[in-house]
């Protein structure tokens, strides 16, 4: 069975702003860079052992990060300043644009917000990161 190849163009970013369950979609994200699943590794190699003994241990909270034009008028991008200016996690959702749509589902806080150089005849814009505070599910997207 060929597998289906899915576009990176119709990926919408969501934001649950106030914990109620009802998501506000950043527009005008330009790229985004999903989180890494990756494990602690513990060593349990011995003195006697000819090869290193590695088992897994727990999933890191890893960070993605999105490119966002930017507006200091823009409902989204303001709650995104907010997020960060908070400090605690927020619930955020990337929906993949697919045939049956599916949503990474996750809390993590904004860690970082960086302005990127302004030029002339560019759009002003601004890198985001978030730090995942819970598990990643898969699921419908949410309203």
């Amino acid at each position: 069975m060929a597998k289906t190849k899915t576009k990176g163009l119709g990926t919408i970013l969501k934001i649950d702003a106030d914990g109620t369950g009802a998501f506000t979609v950043i527009d005008c994200v330009m790229n985004i860079n999903p989180m890494a699943r990756e494990r602690e590794e513990i060593d349990g190699t011995c003195l006697e052992d000819t090869l290193e003994a590695m088992a897994a241990g727990i999933e890191k909270a890893t960070e993605f990060t999105f490119k966002e034009i930017w507006s200091v008028t823009d409902h989204a991008s303001d709650l995104v300043t907010t997020a960060f200016a908070a400090g605690t996690p927020y619930f955020w959702e990337i929906l993949f644009p697919t045939t049956s749509p599916i949503a990474q589902k996750f809390s993590g806080f904004v860690s970082k917000i960086s302005p990127e150089t302004v030029e002339k005849g560019a759009y002003v814009t601004r890198m985001v990161t978030v730090r995942r505070t819970t598990a990643i599910t898969y699921g419908a997207t949410s309203s």
